[in-house]
């Protein structure tokens, strides 16, 4: 990982570097209202960094990792950010036309009126994102991941949240707490010592499923098929069960 200040990479751009793949640009994160057409930070960290307003046209993110950064009215027109990390980012007016978002990691971003026409997300993630008002025009959203999202019309999408939570799951997530996961099909599966605190479950199917140990605390489990399933040692603190009784134990 190379470091750089902000000042350095502003200087060495505007003197016609370009590739600042895997950089860790040190101290200031803002990089707002600069024109950084065709720049490369691949692999680059860029955590909580702010390019509100930027020019990033052409630019190429692959692999950059840019959780909560700050994208607003950015133009990403012709970016590459394939498998790119934009966890909790804030993208709302962000231009993408154009740009490939392959695989990329959009969990729980704003992207409020988004363009993204002719931009290509297939296999990305965009788990509890909010696409409201967003553009979608020619967009390739082949097998791209929805659970909890806030489409361009406002309706929430739950299509593939059963995979979304087996895959989180598996990787080592535990934590599901304050979501709302309504009408799923859950049933055998294993979700042990999970959390699901303040997290909305109504109508899901939790057939034959291990949910030992399992919170459920502040939890609402209206109408939640819980036959079959181990409830060894689960928790239901303040619960509203699935026959509408509050239950603590």
């Amino acid at each position: 990982m190379v470091s750089i200040s902000r000042e350095d990479l502003i200087k060495r751009f505007s003197a016609g570097e370009r590739d600042f793949s895997g950089a860790n640009v040190d101290l200031e994160p803002d990089l707002s209202y600069l024109n950084l057409s065709g720049i490369n930070l691949s692999s680059a960290a860029l955590h909580e960094f702010f390019f509100e307003g930027t020019n990033l046209s052409g630019a190429t993110l692959i692999n950059a990792r840019m959780s909560m950064v700050n994208l607003e009215d950015a133009d990403l027109t012709d970016a590459n950010l394939s498998g790119a990390n934009l966890f909790l980012g804030y993208l709302n007016n962000a231009n993408f036309t154009g740009a490939n978002l392959i695989g990329a990691n959009l969990c729980n971003a704003e992207l409020k009126n988004a363009n993204f026409s002719n931009a290509n997300l297939t296999g990305a993630d965009l788990s509890y994102a909010n696409f409201k008002g967003a553009i979608l025009n020619s967009t390739n959203i082949e097998n791209m991941l929805l659970c909890g999202t806030v489409m361009p019309d406002g309706i929430i999408q739950y299509q593939r949240c059963r995979e979304k939570l087996i895959k989180d799951y598996q990787q080592g997530k535990s934590e599901f707490a304050r979501l709302k996961l309504e009408d799923i099909n859950l049933e055998e599966l294993n979700f042990s010592n999970a959390s699901f605190r303040e997290t909305s479950l109504c109508k899901c199917n939790f057939n034959n499923s291990n949910l030992s140990g399992v919170d459920f605390t502040d939890s609402d489990l209206r109408n939640v098929d819980l036959s079959g399933a181990n409830l060894g040692g689960a928790i239901f603190n303040n619960t509203i069960m699935p026959d509408g009784s509050i239950h603590s134990n």
